[in-house]
């Protein structure tokens, strides 16, 4: 089950290089738990590449 902001953050990470948990917060107007549980829900499907 991915979060309700999923769509939203995947958009943004496309447009992006990578994407941080802090651009996360800040764009999505977010904690950091939040952020933090979007970006590896974002690795897991693809999204973004894992380090």
């Amino acid at each position: 089950m991915y979060d309700a902001l999923f769509e939203e953050a995947s958009r943004y990470a496309k447009r992006q290089e990578d994407v941080t948990t802090t651009e996360l917060q800040r764009k999505l107007a977010i904690g950091f738990f939040r952020a933090s549980r979007l970006q590896f829900q974002l690795k897991a499907a693809g999204v973004v590449k894992s380090e």
